[in-house]
């Protein structure tokens, strides 16, 4: 119980550890760079990350990658704690194997897993990035693996 109430705490504090924070304000004559007649004003590009332009994809900040890492690992936590349990108690009601109904929910939590962590990256960072392609093709060759593997093994 004291695991599920520290679970919920850090759960809860986490939207409050994803906030940017604001970068102090320079001090004036700072900030600027004087090359040969010319000032460069530098603070311009303090606000794009690795010169992302304002409405381009942005890759995520660490604090970002924090919470979508921390968030994916609670989401399949709790699937493969809860489901495959689940339906393996409801394959044992319906008399059926157990082991199958086992192997069904872990394919199924890997499934809704995928979908899951898919959805937290692009609700995160607000778009889709070319490597959670990557991410969401392992993830499915992963599904399509076990799933593969229970239909053609564990099957009676």
């Amino acid at each position: 119980m004291r695991r599920l109430i520290l679970l919920a705490v850090l759960l809860s504090s986490l939207p409050v550890l994803a906030q940017d924070v604001p970068a102090p304000p320079a001090p004036e004559g700072q900030g600027r760079v004087v090359l040969s007649d010319t000032v460069d004003d530098v603070d311009s590009g303090l606000d794009d990350v690795d010169g992302c332009q304002p409405g381009e994809c942005c890759p995520p900040t660490t604090t970002r990658k924090l919470l979508m890492g921390v968030g994916s690992v609670a989401t399949f936590l709790v699937l493969f704690l809860l489901l495959v349990r689940l339906m393996e108690r409801a394959f044992i009601r319906s008399e059926r194997s157990p082991l199958l109904g086992r192997h069904v929910g872990v394919s199924l939590a890997l499934a809704l897993g995928g979908g899951a962590v898919c959805g937290i990256f692009v609700v995160v960072t607000g778009c889709w990035l070319p490597a959670y392609t990557w991410v969401a093709g392992f993830l499915g060759l992963v599904w399509l693996a076990h799933l593969a593997f229970t239909m053609i093994a564990v099957r009676k």
